[in-house]
């Protein structure tokens, strides 16, 4: 038998309408040297079933189901430590991938040894289907550190955190914990990892076509609700301290990726862009609601 080259991590977690989908368009990969780890934090819904079937039918998968819930992000590092080959890959339960993906992105690592991590042109889709745009992220592909980590922190996006990586940097990672009231929401947790990776080394990008698809969920199918909501003091404080840890978590991963001048450097652009900036929309927003809502008592 062939020893795997990628480990393909999938946290699963209550998406017994979508897990099905996203685990056959992985099977079905032109690129089939790799292994497909189904981590089950407890689901409830009928999903560990279907995980549970695919283990038997293809000697690719191996099933684990968690003994207590773990959170998403400590079962996102409780994947990339159990992988064992030259390249892992995270991969969500209610995403889908075209077959060419992992060939493409292995390709991409292969020729291009300063890259940590490679990823594809993708489609964000509603749970129908349906394609509501086409993300492109070439300017974050750089020979300076400083280039790559300023183009992502002006223009941000997370869809390559399921890009495909080395396996020793994925390691590496851990997600944070936001501090309180935030313990329990990881919105944006994944932004200062993508920093770790984009200090440590360069990004690559399959652009000719899309070769992932990010399935945007309706508010009530989210398995992870924002601190809050509802209460808009509450929810501009909450906000904003996640957006300061934010920053903080972010310049400790470039400094630990990297070194402490990287993280010096780009400090200005973190605490303008993704503090400043974001709460004080966040909190002109929470103002103007707090005026209309007295406009409409009196």
């Amino acid at each position: 038998m062939t020893v795997p080259r990628v480990t393909i991590g999938m946290p699963v977690f209550n998406d017994i309408e979508f897990i099905e989908e996203s685990i056959e368009s992985l099977l079905n990969q032109s690129y089939e040297n790799f292994k497909l780890i189904l981590s089950d934090d407890g689901s409830t819904d009928g999903s560990s079933d279907i995980c549970l079937k695919y283990a038997e039918i293809d000697d690719r998968i191996e099933y684990i189901r968690q003994p207590k819930n773990l959170g998403i992000s400590r079962n996102m590092e409780f994947l990339a430590r159990e992988s064992d080959t030259e390249y892992f890959m995270w991969a969500g339960d209610d995403d889908i991938w075209h077959k060419e993906f992992l060939e493409k992105c292995v390709s991409l690592l292969e020729l291009n040894k300063d890259a940590v991590v490679a990823f594809s042109k993708y489609d964000t889709i509603t749970e129908a289907k349906k394609k509501l745009r086409t993300i492109s992220k070439p300017a974050y592909s750089n020979a300076s550190s400083f280039v790559r980590l300023k183009e992502f922190i002006r223009d941000a996006d997370d869809g390559f955190g399921y890009g495909l990586l080395r396996t020793e940097v994925a390691q590496k990672v851990s997600f944070p914990v936001w501090w309180w009231p935030n313990r329990k929401t990881p919105y944006n947790n994944i932004y200062p990892t993508l920093c770790f990776y984009l200090a440590q080394g360069n990004y690559k990008e399959y652009s000719e076509e899309s070769l992932f698809y990010k399935r945007v969920k309706t508010e009530g199918r989210v398995n992870h609700k924002l601190i809050g909501e509802g209460n808009a003091f509450y929810e501009t404080i909450a906000y904003v301290l996640r957006r300061f840890n934010l920053t903080v978590f972010s310049f400790r991963e470039i400094r630990r990726a990297k070194n402490i001048g990287l993280a010096f450097r780009i400090f200005p652009l973190l605490i303008y862009n993704w503090f400043l900036l974001s709460s004080l929309q966040q909190i002109n927003l929470a103002a103007k609601s707090f005026v209309k809502n007295r406009v409409l008592k009196n």
